[in-house]
C-alpha cells in the first residue's frame, strides 16, 4: 500500500469542498418562506424541531454544509442546535443565504471582539462564536490571515 496515498485520503476525509454543495447565493421563494415559518416556531420554544420538522426539510440545502462544517471542526452534537439557530437567524435578518455573505458580513456577525458578539447577540456562547468562525473561514472562503487582517477579533 502506497503510505503517502493513505495520507492524501486520510488528509482529504478533513477538507471541506464547497464544490460539492449547491451554493447558489439568493434564497428561492421556498427557502425564504420556510425561514419566516421556522423564525415563527423559534419564537415560540426554545427547542430545536425534529428532523421531520417541514421547515427544516425545506432549507436542507442551506443545512447540509452547516452540518458537514461542524462535523469537520469536531463541534460537540449539543452545539449544532445553537449555531444553526444563529445562522437561520442571520439569513432571515439579511434575506440572503450565508453563500452570500462577505467579508464584512462576517466580521459583522461575529463581532471583532467577543464583547461585541455578546453585546450584539444577547449571548455568552462563547463556542458558537467560534464556530461560526470556522464557518466564515469555510463558506466564505477566507483565510485565518484574511479574517485576522485588520481586525481584533479576540476572545
Amino acid at each position: 500500500m502506497n503510505t503517502s496515498l493513505g495520507r492524501q485520503t486520510s488528509q482529504e476525509h478533513f477538507l471541506f469542498h464547497r464544490a460539492d454543495y449547491d451554493s447558489i447565493p439568493y434564497l428561492s421563494t421556498v427557502e425564504q418562506t420556510a425561514l419566516d415559518a421556522f423564525m415563527d416556531y423559534l419564537s415560540t420554544t426554545l427547542w430545536w424541531p425534529p428532523s421531520s420538522h417541514q421547515s427544516l426539510q425545506l432549507l436542507e440545502r442551506l443545512l447540509t454544509p452547516i452540518d458537514a462544517l461542524l462535523d469537520l471542526s469536531q463541534c460537540p452534537k449539543e452545539r449544532y442546535p445553537q449555531v444553526k439557530r444563529f445562522l437561520l437567524q442571520e439569513m432571515h435578518r439579511r434575506r440572503t443565504s450565508f453563500w452570500d455573505w462577505s467579508y464584512e458580513h462576517w466580521i459583522d456577525i461575529i463581532g471583532i471582539r467577543f464583547r461585541d458578539f455578546c453585546q450584539r447577540n444577547a449571548t455568552t456562547q462563547l463556542e458558537v462564536r467560534l464556530y461560526l468562525t470556522v464557518m466564515a473561514m469555510h463558506l466564505a472562503a477566507l483565510s485565518i490571515q484574511m479574517c485576522l487582517k485588520g481586525y481584533r477579533l479576540t476572545l
